[in-house]
């Protein structure tokens, strides 16, 4: 999905989520962004799964022990903001996650429809329908769902949320500083915000 839309806002809830925590033995989260270094990534579990610092330099050495910290194991591996598109990456990468029990899950964030096809079974994400965006960005806004203390302010806000297309994290983030905006500055922030 675009950026902005929840990906990451969903992943982290599923991966927090009281079931999840039961379900699996083991989990791990690594931020992978534009960098799909395959040597990084393994490093990275492997410090995740030990909570120490992994010092490994060799690949080979590296992908034996996160097979080893995974066999036997259900676990969730989160890879989130995934942008790599390379098949013999994600295969070299993936090699030692096959020794997990069955259950094992990898959810992956991603922007790339080709990404969110090669790992197979993509949920895409919209933004919010409207009435949603404006429920989020009112209690962002305002502090709450009611935007009554600022009835000045509701229609520039309206506005605002028309052009943020459903998407949460504009919603959240081009909030109104609603009690600078009441004490006086409202029309200069207005122009500016529109």
């Amino acid at each position: 999905g675009m950026g902005g839309v929840g990906k990451t806002t969903l992943a982290r809830q599923a991966y927090n989520h009281e079931r999840v925590q039961d379900y699996f033995q083991l989990k791990v989260w690594v931020c992978v962004s534009y960098n799909f270094n395959v040597e990084r990534l393994t490093k990275e579990i492997i410090e995740s799964l030990t909570r120490k610092k992994c010092r490994l330099k060799n690949f080979d050495t590296l992908q034996v022990v996160v097979k080893e910290k995974l066999t036997s194991k259900r676990f969730l591996l989160v890879l989130d903001d995934v942008w790599n598109e390379e098949s013999l990456k994600w295969e070299r990468f993936c090699a030692p996650l096959r020794s997990g029990v069955p259950g094992s899950k990898i959810l992956v964030t991603t922007r790339s429809r080709k990404i969110a096809d090669m790992v197979g079974n993509p949920i895409p994400l919209d933004g919010l329908d409207e009435a949603s965006c404006w429920k989020l960005f009112k209690k962002c806004a305002f502090g709450s769902e009611d935007a009554g203390e600022y009835p000045q302010l509701e229609a520039i806000a309206k506005k605002i949320v028309g052009r943020l297309k459903g998407f949460p994290l504009a919603a959240k983030t081009n909030r109104i500083p609603a009690a600078a905006m009441a004490a006086g500055s409202m029309r200069r922030r207005a122009q500016f915000a529109l």
